[in-house]
């Protein structure tokens, strides 16, 4: 048996929070990595680059790997094909324009 007011179709969710509202430990963990960023980034920056100086490689290790909280890698797919006997692969070009002639 459902508890509270049924859902309709073409009504608004009553109660609740609103939508893309995070939640509270996303609400605490955010504000205490801003607090973290707010001050430590002057020290940070002298850091890394006192580290640019010293060791070009590391820093743009550490650059790299900080760089994936920003952006994300791509999920890597196999796309490797098994297969029995031989195989034949046909690169055939087709343009669908019309190339510019030559004078």
């Amino acid at each position: 048996m459902a508890r509270g007011i049924p859902f309709e179709k073409g009504k608004p969710k009553t109660g609740g929070k609103e939508k893309g509202t995070p939640n509270k430990k996303t609400m605490v963990l955010e504000t205490f990595c801003q607090d973290i960023i707010d001050g430590g980034m002057s020290t940070f920056s002298s850091a890394m680059s006192e580290l640019a100086e010293k060791n070009p490689k590391l820093y743009v290790d550490a650059y790299l790997s900080l760089l994936e909280y920003v952006k994300p890698k791509l999920a890597r797919h196999d796309t490797s094909v098994t297969t029995k006997g031989e195989l034949n692969i046909i690169w055939k070009e087709e343009r669908t324009y019309e190339q510019p002639k030559e004078d």
